[in-house]
């Protein structure tokens, strides 16, 4: 198992925790990463260390959903956006080799489903801000906003 993905799941399982705790420690049912191809970040590589490091956990660990994102691009010669195929970076369009990536550097926590203490019915938290990456030495800024209420904090993370 690679340790870069072994503590980036570390790192992503604070984050969890701390959406729990702000929550008065309900328990975490699902929790959605993203995952661009162009992160560093392998995402079999991630569900494996996470399936072992919540191996020793009481109780059921969450689920762990991972979606992994496509790298996408906008040329800045005739600003059409695309995806990148094969990482060439070249606009389709016009050809023109001056892009901008756009999507599918990241590593980011989505979203956090809980059961809240006074409910039956789980409840999603899934606005975390798009910048919210846990590892990639990206800058961590975590929005969550639920019932109208929005936790802010942030951090810088790194390999």
């Amino acid at each position: 198992m690679a340790m870069h993905e072994v503590s980036l799941v570390r790192v992503l399982l604070n984050q969890v925790a701390a959406v729990a705790a702000e929550h008065g420690g309900a328990p975490v049912q699902e929790f959605l990463i993203e995952i661009g191809s162009l992160s560093g970040v392998e995402p079999l590589l991630v569900r494996s260390a996470y399936e072992r490091l919540s191996a020793g956990s009481a109780g059921r660990p969450a689920r762990l959903v991972i979606n992994e994102v496509p790298l996408e691009a906008v040329c800045e010669g005739c600003d059409r956006p695309f995806v990148v195929d094969r990482f060439r970076f070249v606009c389709p369009v016009c050809g023109s080799g001056n892009v901008r990536i756009v999507r599918g550097d990241e590593c980011r926590l989505v979203s956090v489903t809980i059961l809240e203490p006074e409910s039956t019915q789980p409840e999603s938290i899934d606005h975390v801000d798009p910048s919210a990456a846990f590892g990639c030495n990206q800058k961590i800024e975590t929005d969550v906003t639920t019932d109208g209420r929005t936790i802010g904090r942030t951090m810088w993370a790194g390999r």
